[in-house]
């Protein structure tokens, strides 16, 4: 089975490259494959063969910047028809459940929205398709490599290691889910290999969250926790609320996977606490 990775230098991408090491696994750059030219991206399919796109693209949100409808709406989309057109054997979709438009998801913005364009149309596309569609909605990523895109958590994360008292903008205390990418690459790899057929299933739709609930205050208090450090969270009522999001039910079709997050996230926190 020859596989494209799309979007490898990611985190997701880097992780999937490591899990799938054994796989006959095509992964160029952005520079050598551009994932918004339809043409490019057809011709390099047929002159690999290629079965299987696994699309772990993701441009995020810059003032003034277009490139997230670029790259995760028409980017995906380009890739999704030529899996069709190909009747390749599988296409897998790294999403997100910022992409979820809800009242309760007040993150819902530009970045959440170029990746419902593109889910929505894959979801249409896998209706008569003899391509098998997976669209993997993930929750928030913590990663110990790289937190440049969560400045938040980063703050939280030094905050707890050097013992510094945290407050919370508000009275209300949000609900906040996290994964791996050590989890998420193992799911991928799973469906891969996976023989059931996904095909023409209504419910493609899997949503990759971490099955114990916390919220933000909980989730501070088992980070320190696991570091064997006292924290004390305090909370601003002079202050606007911290900002909600949305969070689906775990998929209970991965729940053998999302069962391990705590594990993971617990392997992830020590690796940071450690640079």
């Amino acid at each position: 089975m020859k596989v494209l990775l799309v979007g490898s230098s990611g985190l997701v991408g880097n992780a999937i490259i490591s899990e799938l090491e054994h796989t006959l696994l095509y992964n160029p750059s952005s520079n050598e494959l551009d994932v918004t030219d339809y043409d490019s991206i057809k011709s390099y399919c047929f002159e690999f063969k290629i079965d299987v796109i696994i699309n772990a693209t993701a441009a995020f949100v810059n003032k003034g910047d277009f490139s997230v409808f670029h790259v995760n709406s028409l980017g995906s989309i380009n890739l999704a028809k030529i899996a069709d057109e190909m009747n390749m054997k599988k296409f897998i979709q790294i999403s997100t459940i910022f992409s979820l438009n809800t009242t309760e998801n007040q993150y819902f913005n530009s970045y959440g929205l170029s990746k419902l364009l593109s889910d929505e149309y894959i979801q249409l596309v896998a209706l008569n398709s003899q391509c098998d569609y997976y669209i993997l909605r993930c929750s928030q990523i913590f990663s110990s490599e790289n937190l440049k895109e969560q400045p938040f958590l980063a703050f939280l994360l030094n905050s707890i290691i050097e013992k510094k008292d945290i407050v919370l903008y508000g009275t209300h205390n949000p609900k906040r889910n996290f994964v791996t990418t050590k989890v998420i690459s193992r799911i991928v790899s799973h469906l891969l290999l996976d023989t059931t057929s996904n095909n023409n299933c209504r419910n493609i739709v899997f949503n990759i969250v971490n099955n114990k609930q916390r919220n933000l205050e909980e989730y501070i208090k088992w980070f320190a926790n696991i570091l064997e450090l006292n924290v004390s969270v305090k909370f601003d009522s002079t202050k606007e609320n911290l900002l909600n999001y949305s969070i689906p039910e775990p998929d209970n079709r991965l729940i053998p996977y999302l069962s391990e997050v705590d594990v993971s996230l617990k392997e992830e926190l020590l690796k940071y606490a450690k640079t």
